[in-house]
């Protein structure tokens, strides 16, 4: 009778523990924020053709891209040198280094030239996360040795040679988000600033002729013109997680087996109960898919714009901030694994929107730093405003995108110096006192930075290096010191 009395006792605590958590798993359901509602007229396929790895052939400029991630393609240099190569400027010629690793490099720049001559630079869709991705060190060490040729052949003043390096980088470049997710296009806007910041030092540092100016700035144009609609790299990062689901959800498999891949060894229970515990969070492979294909289409619809939207993805992602206890058990319990991955996509959203509006902003005033640099080649002096370069040097100043409102780009000059610029982020114009592009004023002063493209960027980007290192290596000076 003893043993039969605990038994029930048992028994009903089970059932007061069982009670209870029900009770906390209904009213945390309340307290969480709903997942949201399909957008309706968003469309989620892609709007180019879906072209899979099979399909690429020498007419398309992945064909070539891709080779460039084999380690015979580049040279690994770019682990020691680059900093003091940005810091240096490049061409300067008076490096027996840095005229080894140039010449190193040519395999890859066949591989950039033939990319560069393709009509075709659509990416092959990315069917799953175990399908091969272009890394940006590769692609960034080809891009690097193209400006550093292009910087060397304007010094020796062979503008026709300049300008197809530059060329062959910013094509590249850009053919790699064509069709491609949210990283292609993180890859696509390093290379560019790379590309861009050569290009500015160029034109600051020589005396281009008229004819580089010229094709320089159509080249740009088109770049921004063409450049793939963020929306449209949400639809593929989308394309990616739908095929990829299934395979997510059998990789807890292994990732939870300490065993060998037929299933020996220990922790083998876990395997048992995983299909329970996801059931208890309320995630299942189509009720996921569901909610990332309903948030999805929200993200579409906030990307879909022409300047930089100050509402952030977050507000219309359900949150994953631990609130309070109730919120948080409501979480878990309302498909939790969707929401764990859709907050672990959010932030690298929020970043790679924030980069491609910068990229346009890059794109747009490096054509008003060749502007003005043309200007004053031909005039002898510094424009007054930017409205002095339309019609002879530029068609209209371009808009700063990163206004709240159209908006033309900034112009200031004092002493002798000048700078043009773009409100940044926050929507502020904040004088031009903080660079974004500079890692140490980002550091500092956040969003508070304008994006500044001047004529002593060069000298500025000098003088953050030399604070940061103890000395530049022998053979090597900054342009600001020469």
């Amino acid at each position: 009778m003893k043993r039969r009395g605990a038994v029930v006792v048992v028994l009903k605590a089970l059932g007061v523990v069982v009670l209870l958590a029900m009770a906390l798993i209904i009213a945390g359901r309340f307290l969480v924020q709903p997942w949201p509602e399909r957008a309706p007229g968003v469309v989620l396929e892609p709007a180019r053709p879906i072209l899979r790895e099979a399909d690429v052939t020498p007419d398309n400029g992945y064909y070539y891209l891709r080779q460039i991630v084999q380690p015979s393609a580049t040279s690994q240099w770019d682990k020691t040198c680059f900093s003091e190569f940005a810091a240096c400027g490049w061409g300067k010629g008076t490096s027996t280094q840095l005229e080894a690793w140039v010449q190193s490099m040519e395999p890859a720049q066949e591989l950039l030239r033939n990319a560069a001559d393709c009509a075709n630079g659509q990416v092959p869709t990315v069917d799953s996360f175990s399908v091969l991705v272009p890394y940006v060190s590769p692609f960034l060490t080809a891009a690097r040795s193209a400006c550093v040729m292009a910087e060397q052949a304007a010094a020796r003043g062979d503008w026709s040679a300049a300008e197809d390096h530059y060329r062959v980088a910013l094509r590249t470049a850009d053919q790699i988000s064509r069709g491609g997710t949210v990283l292609h296009v993180l890859v696509n806007l390093a290379i560019a600033r790379v590309a861009c910041d050569s290009l500015r030092r160029t034109a600051l540092e020589r005396t281009p002729p008229s004819d580089f100016f010229k094709h320089m700035d159509a080249l740009l144009d088109e770049l921004d013109r063409n450049l793939e609609p963020f929306a449209e790299c949400i639809r593929y990062e989308y394309l990616c997680w739908r095929n990829s689901m299934p395979e997510f959800y059998r990789a807890p498999l292994e990732m939870f087996s300490l065993g060998d891949s037929e299933g020996k060894g220990g922790h083998a229970w876990i395997k048992i109960i995983k299909w329970p515990v996801l059931w208890l969070m309320g995630s299942t492979p189509a009720r996921t898919l569901g909610h990332m294909a309903a948030t999805c289409s929200q993200m579409i619809l906030l990307a879909d714009v022409d300047r930089f939207p100050r509402r952030s993805f977050a507000t219309v992602v359900p949150g994953f901030e631990r609130a309070g206890l109730l919120q948080t058990i409501g979480l878990f319990t309302d498909d939790g694994m969707g929401r764990i991955l859709m907050t672990l996509l959010v932030p690298a959203m929020d970043n790679a929107m924030e980069r491609y509006f910068g990229h346009r902003v890059a794109l747009r005033g490096t054509r008003c730093v060749l502007a003005i640099r043309a200007y004053e080649l031909k005039t002898g002096q510094v424009p007054d405003r930017l409205d002095d370069l339309v019609p002879g040097y530029l068609s209209v100043v371009p808009d700063d995108c990163f206004a709240p409102a159209a908006s033309p780009f900034r112009f200031a000059k004092a002493d002798g110096a000048w700078v043009v610029y773009s409100v940044g982020p926050d929507g502020v114009d904040n004088r031009a006192q903080y660079d974004w592009l500079s890692q140490k004023d980002r550091g500092a002063h956040g969003r508070e930075c304008d994006v500044m493209f001047g004529v002593d960027e060069a000298a500025r980007r000098c003088a953050e290096y030399d604070k940061e290192q103890a000395g530049l290596p022998a053979g090597l000076s900054c342009p600001a010191r020469n």
